[in-house]
């Protein structure tokens, strides 16, 4: 609140979830990860970030989990990104961007490298959860064009990285 209050932001990207496949307690009850408590309680907390930016003056573009290797890991990776993709649209002036189709490849599953610019990177690191450099930068490319045809404005990237087939 105090960010929002003192920075005025036009727009808040949203980018988090991660390390949050753990329980919840409310009201002295324990919410177990994935349950139908859980995800209410999860998807409220989201649309509580979403609010507090959008009334504060900002739109939100919420950037979705990409596709993770390990597999119990995505599992829980992937429920909480169906949490982000019900709640966030739900909130006025917040857009969610999925990341999971476009982190994959064409047949959908996990890859760790692609062709970037031409020439074949490494996107992922070995734990099959974090982003090498190349893979941040791949990423940011994403969201920037993301927020030029989201919202309509001008931007410049430099040295853009893209996914070549």
């Amino acid at each position: 609140a105090t960010f929002l209050k003192t920075e005025k932001p036009n727009l808040v990207v949203v980018f988090l979830g991660a390390n949050d496949r753990q329980n919840y307690v409310v009201n002295n009850k324990v919410q177990n990860f994935g349950t139908e408590a859980w995800k209410n309680t999860y998807r409220s907390n989201v649309t509580k970030i979403a609010t507090a930016s959008t009334k504060a003056g900002a739109y939100v573009l919420w950037v979705g989990m990409p596709i993770m290797k390990p597999f119990n890991y995505a599992k829980g990776i992937t429920l909480i990104d169906e949490q982000f993709a019900r709640a966030v649209p739900l909130v006025p002036g917040a857009t969610y961007l999925p990341t999971r189709a476009f982190m994959a490849d064409g047949a959908g599953a996990y890859r760790e490298g692609a062709l970037v610019n031409g020439t074949y990177a490494q996107l992922r690191g070995q734990d099959g959860i974090h982003f090498t450099a190349m893979g941040q930068q791949v990423l940011s490319t994403y969201v920037i064009n993301s927020i030029i045809r989201t919202y309509h404005v001008s931007l410049k990237i430099n040295n853009p990285r893209y996914i070549t087939k």
